[in-house]
């Protein structure tokens, strides 16, 4: 007895082992488990340059980190990314982007600093799910996953484009250069085409340029292009006086000033007929594709241009290459793009067969052959229904998201007095597949006036034009929208115009930058009474100035970037972060009575969070002050802007070093930062504001009694929409502001001057309204 119970003790003890005291040890069967997350589970309105950090963690046994694997999953993706492998970088290539410290035997913290490229960095509201699988010692396993949702997109303020001109501006085109920095936008008055441009991202455009000038008749429907070295590229159609509809080109080469234009001799081999509906794509170095509608021969038309269209002033019969296939009648709004070959063009159009209105493809090999004998149909059959103004996209590259369509048509259907756009995708265009309505709801709102653009990765771009039909709004607004997942899902639409009032906006243009981090649009906007140009774009990191610089944790650190720094003490970072700083283009405005010093910066990673205050500085020249409306310096405060609220937000303890002229603040996280005027609000007589805007009319709301007065908003709003877009208009009133308080107070007290200026302002007030 003694001998079996002395066998089963030692069988206990080779089971379950024992301690170093020579007790035994329980079996472990706890597995790993994960702590610390940041960004943390759930999260969302996360910045989309955030790194990903988690520790992997044991209460009872070591953890083997040769078996720790980490993968990321980024919402449109067709499968996750290994980022590391049994406790291995994968990321060979970016070697600094993997952090794997050991904190001790049973805590590992693992860091993720997803790389800028197509393949890993992270874009606007992409849910990013995290995988970890790691065992301990014993190998007890742990296997999970959770998710974080990125930031959506911020749009900047709108912006009027057209200043001087006169008369109703509509049809605007827009196009921008590779790197984003110029943006060129192309419109039409009643007779007129006009031409503006960009060089620093939209924030401000020049004065307008009428390509038009003597070219008799109606000039109209216009289209603009811009090749990979940056030249310009316009066509648009004329009417004549005897009602016959030609096409004009110009052209104005990279750093050059003035456009070469003249007339594009279709009637010469066509005979005496209507050329319609003019499109352009622009590709390569002086390659050019335009295609156009021609109304007597029924057709869809294509020419193209190896010399910068030198080769469409003098066309020849040759050069005429028919799309369609002569089966349908009154074809129109043709749209043309060059595949990711640089060779094949692709285009679609809508047209009439056996009276049903439908879209319609085919594509262009590099022979000028047609692919297809007979033209595809885009569209769902469907005979109730009227399919017109299609638009096409191609993905400009292929990169590792092959399993996207590289093809994409949206198109506006009317039915039973309603419109809709809807979407439909190919991989070469041979089949599409089932038509896609964008942004349906319930709210049966009439959508028109669709755009598409598509990214290299195969995302998806969209605007429109809406109106609500269940309210007693009655007017359109510009939206935007945007797919991950080739189309299956679109973000929540983006308002685009922010006029805040009944006013009508429509025919929105919409340009893409090839990696899809930047898009801007251009509308027709009656906002001021008449239709004019206004654009707007996303904020935009401007990633070509952005300073890195990897700091440890060890010991103090500062980073400097064009008067902008961050003081790190030791200690305030578990682990090496690679810190970044970087200027932000186009974020939103300042609400009152705040006054904005437009230098954004963000501090990076998004989100980092600190186990100690860091110390942010930022710069301001006097210019930036008299531009803002800023009178003392000592009211200046850092502000961030908070992603979950999309407002700006003070930050407490601002320093402001008049000297040096910065200002700092500590913080105990990264955000977007800027400086603004924190000072106290005006006396009431001038304090009341109207509609957001900063009021500070103080002369006015002197002169007529309060900064209520309709006559005082007449004035204000002259000031914000149109005083405060140029920079010696923002000089000006910051000047008006150190000088008018003293003026608006002995006004005040001698009724005969305020009796005067009454009648000085008087006429003034009536010219503007």
């Amino acid at each position: 007895m003694i001998q079996k119970l002395c066998k089963i003790s030692l069988i206990v003890l080779l089971t379950l082992g024992s301690s170093n005291n020579g007790w035994p040890q329980t079996i472990d069967t706890v597995s790993p488990f994960l702590d610390n997350l940041n960004p943390a589970a759930g999260e969302i309105q996360v910045p989309v340059n955030t790194n990903v950090v988690l520790h992997a963690k044991d209460t009872d046994s070591a953890i083997n980190r040769n078996t720790l694997t980490l993968r990321v999953l980024r919402a449109g993706d067709a499968q996750a990314t290994d980022i590391i492998r049994d406790g291995q970088n994968q990321l060979t290539a970016y070697p600094d982007t993997v952090q794997i410290t050991q904190l001790s035997d049973k805590n590992y913290r693992i860091q993720y600093d997803p790389p800028d490229t197509d393949e890993y960095a992270f874009t606007y509201e992409q849910v990013i799910t995290v995988s970890v699988s790691v065992q301990d010692e014993h190998g007890n396993l742990l296997d999970t996953s959770y998710s974080f949702t990125t930031a959506r997109y911020i749009m900047g303020p709108n912006i009027r484009v057209n200043q001087n001109t006169a008369g109703e501006q509509t049809a605007s085109d827009i196009t921008m250069d590779n790197n984003g920095k110029n943006i060129y936008i192309v419109w039409q008055d009643g007779y007129d085409i006009w031409f503006s441009s960009s060089a620093d991202r939209g924030k401000t455009f020049g004065s307008e340029i009428k390509l038009s000038n003597g070219i008799a008749g109606t000039n109209e429907c216009p289209s603009i292009a811009v090749d990979n070295p940056g030249n310009i590229f316009i066509a648009w159609q004329n009417r004549n006086s005897a009602d016959q509809y030609n096409l004009y080109f110009a052209r104005r080469s990279k750093n050059r000033t003035t456009f070469e234009i003249g007339i594009i001799p279709v009637d010469t081999h066509l005979g005496n007929s209507d050329q319609k509906y003019p499109r352009l794509c622009a590709f390569h170095n002086n390659d050019l594709v335009l295609c156009w509608a021609n109304e007597q021969n029924h057709a869809i038309y294509l020419a193209t241009s190896g010399n910068g269209g030198e080769s469409f002033w003098q066309l020849l019969a040759a050069d005429l290459i028919r799309v369609d296939d002569t089966t349908a009648v009154v074809p129109r709004w043709p749209s043309v793009q060059v595949d990711a070959s640089g060779h094949t063009k692709v285009l679609c159009w809508s047209a009439e067969k056996s009276g049903v209105r439908n879209i319609y493809f085919n594509k262009i090999n590099r022979t000028n052959q047609r692919a297809f004998a007979a033209d595809v149909q885009v569209n769902d059959v469907d005979a109730a229904a009227t399919a017109d103004r299609p638009v096409i996209a191609c993905r400009p590259s292929v990169n590792n998201s092959g399993h996207k369509a590289n093809i994409g048509i949206i198109w506006e259907r009317e039915k039973d007095n309603k419109w809709d756009i809807l979407l439909d995708l190919s991989g070469n265009g041979t089949t599409w597949g089932t038509d896609r309505v964008i942004a349906a709801d319930s709210s049966a709102a009439d959508r028109r006036d669709p755009r598409l653009a598509m990214a290299n990765n195969g995302n998806l771009f969209c605007a429109w034009a809406e109106r609500p039909t269940d309210t007693s709004t009655q007017h359109y607004d510009i939206y935007a929208a945007y797919s991950l997942d080739n189309g299956a899902s679109f973000a929540a639409p983006v308002h685009i115009d922010d006029d805040g009032a009944d006013a009508e906006q429509r025919a929105p243009a919409l340009a893409l930058n090839a990696g899809g981090s930047q898009f801007c649009l251009a509308w027709t906007d009656y906002r001021d009474g008449t239709a004019d140009i206004f654009f707007n774009r996303n904020s935009l990191y401007d990633a070509e100035n952005t300073c890195f610089q990897l700091i440890t944790p060890d010991a103090d650190a500062e980073i400097k970037k064009d008067g902008f720094c961050v003081a790190l003490p030791a200690g305030c970072l578990p682990a090496p972060v690679c810190i970044s700083i970087t200027p932000l283009d186009c974020l939103p405005e300042f609400a009152s009575p705040q006054h904005l010093v437009r230098n954004f910066i963000d501090f990076g990673p998004g989100g980092t969070t600190f186990e100690k205050p860091v110390t942010i500085t930022l710069p301001y020249s006097q210019t930036e002050l008299d531009a803002a409306g800023i009178t003392d310096p000592l009211t200046l405060c850092v502000y961030y802007f908070n992603l979950k609220t999309l407002a700006w937000e003070q930050i407490a303890g601002s320093s402001v070093d008049r000297m040096q002229q910065t200002v700092s603040a500590a913080v105990n996280h990264f955000s977007i930062y800027a400086l603004a005027s924190a000072e106290p609000t005006p006396p009431p007589a001038a304090a009341e504001s109207d509609s957001g805007s900063s009021s500070r009319c103080f002369i006015a709301s002197a002169v007529y009694g309060s900064a209520a007065a309709p006559e005082v908003i007449v004035l204000r709003s002259f000031r914000d929409k149109y005083l405060m877009r140029p920079l010696w208009g923002r000089i000006a009133v910051g000047c008006y502001y150190r000088g008018s308080p003293g003026i608006a107070d002995y006004l005040r007290d001698h009724p005969k001057a305020q009796k005067t200026a009454r009648q000085l302002l008087d006429p003034v007030v009536d010219c503007l309204r």
